[in-house]
C-alpha cells in the first residue's frame, strides 16, 4: 500500500509540474481527491472500512466531477485515480458481505438457543443448517476464495502500479530533458542578450561622447560671441564692488569714531573712579578717626517688637517702567466698573511730599550717545541691566534735555537717582509726576521706594498702596515693602500688614523671620 500511495504521490508532483497553468479550480479538484484516496488508503490499512468507504467515495465524486469539467486536465491519471477509487470500493463491499455472512453463519452454529422461544423438535428429524466447507486449518471456503480473489486483484493493482511508475519515471524523463534543454536555449538567450546589451551600451556612450563635445563647442561659440557683454558686466561688477568697498569705508570710520569716544569716555570713568577711590579712602580714614557716637535710644514700642532700623533690610530694588507694562489696562478697567455702576472712578490723590525741596543732583559722568535708530528710554534700560547706573544717570539727564516732558525719560530719572541713594531728589522727582500722572502705578511705586530710602514712612506708605490700587499685580517687592512698613512704623496696621506680606509670599517672596515674629 505504501509503494501504491508512493507512486500516486509522484504522478501527482508530476502531474502538478507538468500543468502549472492549468486554472485554480482543476488544481484543487485534484488536491482534495487525493488527500481522500490518501486518507482512504489509512483508513482501509487501520481497519476501519465504513471510513474508508466513505473517503472512497468522495473522491471518486471528485474525480468525476475534474473529469466532466476539465475534461483535458490530465485525463490519463484522473481515469487511473477514479478506477482505483473503484476497485478500493468493491474490495470494501466485498469485505463488509463476507465478514456479514460468516459472522452470521458462526453465530447461527454456536447460539445457544433462547430460553423463552419454541424448542426445535429434535424427534421429528430436525436438523441443523449445514456450515460452509472449511480448509484444512478450519477456515471457510469462500473466505478462502475471497482472500484468493482479493490477492489477485492486489496482484493486478500491483501490476498496474508498476507500469504507471514506469510510464512517470519515463514522462520525467522526458520533462527533465525538455527543462534541460530549455535550460541550454535560456543560457544561449541570455549570453546573446548580454552581447547585445553591450554593444548597445558602447553605442549609447559613444554618443553620449559626441553631444558632450558638441555642447563644448556650442558653450565656447557662445562665449565667443558674448564676449563684449561679459566685458562689460565685468566692469559693472568692479564698479559695484568699489562702492560697496567706499561705504565700508565710510562705516569703519562711524566705527572708529565710536571706538574714540568709548575710549575717551573710559579714561573718563577712570579717573572718576580714582577721584571717588581717593575720596572713600579719606573718608574711611576719617571715621576710624573720630569717636564712636552713644548709640541713638530705642523707640518706644511693645516689648516683643523690635526696633525698627531701615538700614537693617535689603529693599528690593525699584521697579523699572517696563515693569508695569500692562497698566495701560487699568484705567481701562477702572472705567468699565465705574460705568456700570454710573459713577466714575477717580485716582487715588498722590502722597504730600515734604515741606523741604531736595536739591538737584546733577551727574558726573559722560553721557553715551544713543545709538541711531534707538530710543533714549530704551538705551536708559539697557544701560541700567549691564550695571553702568552713572552712566544711564548723564545719559537720561542729556536726554530729558531735549523732551524735558517725557514721563518715561522722568520716571527712569528717579530710578536711578533711587538706585544712587539720592532718595530725596529721586522723591521730590517723582511726586511732581504722580501729581501729573495720578493713575501711573509705576510712578507711584517708585516713589514709596525713595520715600522709604528718605525715612518718610508715611509718604512711603501711602504712595504704595495707591500702587497696588492701580495694579494688585504690581509685584510681589511692593506688597512686602507695604506689610514692613505697616508693621514696623508707627501708626501699625497689622491687618494691613498680614494681608500684603501674604500676597507678597504667595507672589513668591522669600519669607522674613522678623515678619514671621510679628504677623502670626
Amino acid at each position: 500500500m505504501k509503494t501504491i500511495a508512493f507512486l500516486l504521490s509522484a504522478c501527482l508532483l508530476l502531474g502538478s509540474a507538468a500543468a502549472g497553468a492549468a486554472p485554480s479550480d482543476a488544481e484543487q479538484l485534484q488536491t482534495d481527491a487525493y488527500v481522500q484516496v490518501v486518507q482512504g488508503d489509512q483508513s482501509f490499512d487501520a481497519g476501519r472500512l465504513d471510513e474508508a468507504l466513505g473517503q472512497y467515495q468522495e473522491a471518486k465524486r471528485l474525480y468525476e466531477r475534474l473529469a466532466a469539467g476539465f475534461p483535458d486536465w490530465e485525463p490519463r491519471i484522473v481515469r487511473y485515480r477514479a478506477a482505483y477509487c473503484d476497485n478500493r470500493i468493491a474490495e470494501i463491499n466485498q469485505r463488509v458481505g463476507e465478514r456479514a455472512a460468516f459472522t452470521s453463519a458462526q453465530t447461527a452454529a454456536t447460539a445457544p438457543a433462547a430460553y423463552y422461544g419454541a424448542q426445535p423438535d429434535y424427534d421429528s428429524g430436525y436438523a441443523p443448517a449445514p456450515l460452509p466447507p472449511a480448509t484444512a486449518a478450519g477456515v471457510p471456503e469462500s473466505l478462502y476464495q475471497s482472500a484468493l480473489r482479493r490477492a489477485d486483484a492486489l496482484q493486478s493493482q500491483l501490476d498496474s502500479a508498476r507500469n504507471a511508475e514506469q510510464q512517470a519515471r519515463a514522462e520525467l524523463a522526458r520533462v527533465r530533458g525538455d527543462l534541460d534543454r530549455a535550460n541550454r536555449s535560456l543560457s544561449q538567450r541570455s549570453v546573446e542578450a548580454d552581447s547585445e546589451l553591450a554593444r548597445l551600451r558602447d553605442l549609447q556612450s559613444r554618443q553620449q561622447a559626441e553631444t558632450q563635445s558638441l555642447r563644448a563647442e556650442n558653450e565656447r561659440l557662445k562665449a565667443q560671441l558674448a564676449s563684449k557683454a561679459d566685458l562689460e558686466g565685468a566692469l559693472n561688477d568692479v564698479e559695484r564692488q568699489l562702492n560697496r568697498v567706499r561705504g565700508e569705508n565710510r562705516e569703519l570710520q562711524d566705527q572708529l569714531a565710536d571706538l574714540r569716544q568709548d575710549l575717551e569716555d573710559c579714561e573718563a570713568r577712570v579717573a572718576q573712579a580714582a577721584e571717588i577711590a581717593a575720596e572713600a579712602q579719606s573718608r574711611a580714614a576719617a571715621a576710624v578717626a573720630a569717636p564712636e557716637t552713644a548709640p541713638a535710644p530705642e523707640p518706644e514700642a511693645a516689648p516683643e517688637v523690635p526696633a525698627f532700623d531701615p538700614a537693617a533690610f535689603d529693599w528690593p530694588e525699584p521697579a523699572a517702567e517696563e515693569d508695569f507694562a500692562d497698566n495701560e489696562s487699568i484705567p481701562e478697567l477702572r472705567e468699565d466698573e465705574a460705568a456700570l455702576d454710573d459713577e466714575p472712578a477717580p485716582a487715588p490723590a498722590p502722597a504730600a511730599a515734604p515741606a523741604a525741596p531736595a536739591e538737584r543732583v546733577v551727574a558726573t559722568w559722560p553721557a553715551r550717545p544713543i545709538p541711531r535708530g534707538m530710543e533714549a528710554a530704551d538705551f536708559v534700560r539697557v544701560l541700567l541691566a549691564n550695571g553702568e547706573t552713572e552712566t544711564a544717570f548723564a545719559t537720561v539727564q542729556k536726554a530729558r534735555e531735549d523732551a524735558p516732558e517725557d514721563a518715561a525719560l522722568a520716571t527712569l530719572e528717579g530710578i536711578v537717582l533711587i538706585r544712587l541713594q539720592h532718595y530725596a531728589a529721586a522723591a521730590e522727582l517723582l511726586h511732581a509726576l504722580s501729581v501729573e500722572h495720578p493713575d501711573d502705578a509705576a510712578i507711584h511705586a517708585n516713589l514709596g521706594a525713595a520715600w522709604l530710602g528718605e525715612g518718610f514712612y508715611a509718604g512711603a506708605r501711602e504712595a504704595l498702596r495707591n500702587a497696588i490700587e492701580l495694579n494688585p499685580d504690581i509685584g510681589g517687592e511692593y506688597y512686602y515693602n507695604l506689610a514692613l512698613v505697616c508693621a514696623m512704623t508707627e501708626p501699625r496696621d497689622l491687618d494691613t500688614a498680614r494681608d500684603a506680606y501674604r500676597k507678597a509670599l504667595d507672589a513668591g517672596v522669600a519669607p522674613d523671620p522678623q515678619l514671621d515674629a510679628i504677623l502670626p
